[in-house]
């Protein structure tokens, strides 16, 4: 349970039930999400920022927030060509993961090559 004496499951079908109260609180959460884009974006000026997991679900109540806060990204460049999404796979994590250890393994193929 959070403040708002729910789980985030049961917040979100309050607000696709249409409880303002709930996309308020998602609204709130997609600001404090936005703010820890922004302190990542200064250190590795990505050109996307997908969000991944069961939050994603309620990306449509919270992304407003995330722009709202990310309009404020005083590099301009950055700021237009960064993309902020929500992941469309099923299981994100694990393709992230399995791409991680592929390029890994090729990683380490081509410095044994160089050796």
């Amino acid at each position: 349970k959070n403040n708002y004496d729910c789980t985030g499951k049961e917040l979100f079908i309050r607000a696709e039930n249409g409880d303002v109260s709930a996309q308020i609180a998602f609204n709130e959460f997609g600001q404090h999400l936005g703010r820890l884009i922004l302190n990542s974006v200064y250190f590795i000026a990505p050109e996307a920022i997908i969000i991944g997991g069961s939050i994603s679900k309620s990306y449509k109540y919270f992304i407003q927030g995330v722009r709202t806060v990310f309009a404020g990204f005083p590099v301009e460049l950055i700021r237009k060509n960064c993309a902020i999404e929500a992941a469309e796979l099923i299981n994100p994590g694990v393709m992230g993961a399995a791409a991680l250890c592929f390029n890994n393994e090729a990683l380490e193929q081509k410095t044994e090559q160089l050796m």
